[in-house]
């Protein structure tokens, strides 16, 4: 069994392909469950860059979901499908966010700190294309607001922990102590971590998170779940296995899905 819970549309105005295109590469690849997460509509967008679905788009998101489920779902072959949203961190926006998300039977909802306040500009700025020359200063933020995020009870997982190493800049201490800084938040907020395996396109070697970062969150007891963070159907359940034996070696003997967002602990096993 895999699940592949993030994935994206055209809706976002940065990725391509059709649904169908992306269901059907799930089918080939034999994918169990699989999810669509599309950007949450009040992504903030410092650079003018225009990267989510409006609010009336993410209606057409949803009419899409509704319609594919109808039609696909588990159905001759297909995958189950979940339907999600990737919920960007604004703490301004926290309760139009929480009513949205409400509004809606999610089967889960991402947490992602995508844009933070650059502590060199006190402006938002992109969480790694940040130009401030105090490394440690900016993950130390970056790593509160993933804190705040967990305690804020909007998301059931958070989406690429470490995202922030996109930068290509890694304060001397690493990744790690950011993390473990947080760590009991994320316990006691009960969220899963996904493993992205997009790392390892934007990093050149690993996924997110990194190797010490998963150990950390599994020999803590957090639950784990993966995503392609798919923009293309070419995307799909990329580096599956890969993944799966990531999270094993890691010491971890099962994963969770989600259904209403409920968790499911499943066992992990890999197929060849």
């Amino acid at each position: 069994m895999y699940v592949d819970y993030h994935n994206h549309t055209v809706l976002c105005h940065h990725a391509f392909g059709s649904v169908d295109e992306y269901l059907d590469q799930a089918t080939e690849l034999g994918i169990a469950e699989y999810g669509f997460a599309e950007h949450s509509y009040w992504m903030i967008r410092p650079d003018g860059r225009n990267l989510c679905p409006s609010r009336e788009e993410m209606d057409t998101y949803l009419e899409w979901m509704e319609a594919r489920r109808q039609k696909f779902n588990g159905k001759g072959g297909r995958p189950l499908l979940r339907v999600g949203l990737e919920a960007d961190w604004v703490p301004d926006r926290l309760g139009e966010a929480l009513r949205f998300i409400d509004s809606y039977p999610f089967d889960y909802v991402l947490g992602s700190v995508h844009h933070i306040i650059d502590p060199s500009t006190d402006e938002y700025t992109c969480s790694w294309w940040f130009e401030c020359p105090d490394v440690d200063l900016v993950y130390q933020r970056y790593f509160e607001e993933i804190g705040k995020m967990v305690e804020s009870g909007m998301c059931d997982i958070v989406a690429h922990i470490d995202v922030i190493r996109r930068s290509g800049k890694v304060p001397e201490k690493g990744v790690l102590p950011f993390v473990e800084s947080i760590l009991d938040k994320i316990v006691k907020a009960g969220v899963a971590v996904e493993i992205n395996a997009s790392g390892r396109d934007h990093t050149g070697s690993d996924f997110f998170p990194q190797y010490d970062v998963l150990k950390l969150l599994v020999e803590a007891g957090v639950p784990i779940t993966f995503g392609s963070d798919g923009h293309a159907p070419a995307q799909v359940g990329r580096y599956m296995v890969d993944v799966q034996r990531y999270l094993e070696s890691a010491g971890a003997t099962e994963f969770v899905r989600f259904d209403r967002r409920k968790q499911i602990p499943t066992p992990i096993q890999i197929g060849e």
